[in-house]
């Protein structure tokens, strides 16, 4: 349990006494604040992170992710304006095979909450880029979805 004390003294705030002379007028038991936050360090590789119990942290957007899923989205948009295109020619066009577009396009059917969860960084530490990537079963059903990467 961390505790902070703070108190209206620090700020320097000055008043007249009843001389009229500008004094420090403020007492100091008088405007102690303590604010007590239940938290926990928590390590992460060499760092440490404070935790608090109600489960927030600092969010970390993984911009890897985000990545994936804005080129995944462009390229859906791609095949949707322009139906004739096929997987190899936005392949050749984006410089990477075929079945790395179409292991693209798969993301682009992710349930909008694990979206905004990776955009937000507030998805499970086991939903990384290699993991959807690498998942060639990915289910179309979002239930499935969340099931899959823990996010009931």
């Amino acid at each position: 349990m961390f505790q902070r004390v703070t108190s209206a003294w620090c700020r320097g705030i000055t008043g007249t006494n009843s001389t009229g002379k500008l004094s420090n007028w403020i007492d100091r038991e008088q405007h102690l604040m303590i604010l007590t936050v239940h938290a926990r360090l928590k390590r992460t590789g060499i760092e440490m992170r404070m935790v608090v119990d109600d489960g927030s942290a600092p969010a970390t957007v993984d911009c890897t992710l985000v990545r994936l899923l804005v080129r995944a989205h462009a390229i859906r948009a791609r095949l949707l304006q322009d139906p004739s295109l096929t997987l190899r020619e936005i392949a050749a066009e984006e410089g990477v095979v075929s079945s790395y577009v179409s292991r693209l396009i798969r993301l682009s059917f992710l349930a909008p909450d694990i979206v905004t969860a990776i955009f937000n960084g507030r998805h499970p530490a086991q939903l990384t880029a290699n993991r959807l990537m690498e998942d060639t079963r990915l289910p179309l059903e979002w239930k499935a979805q969340r099931e899959l990467f823990c996010l009931l």
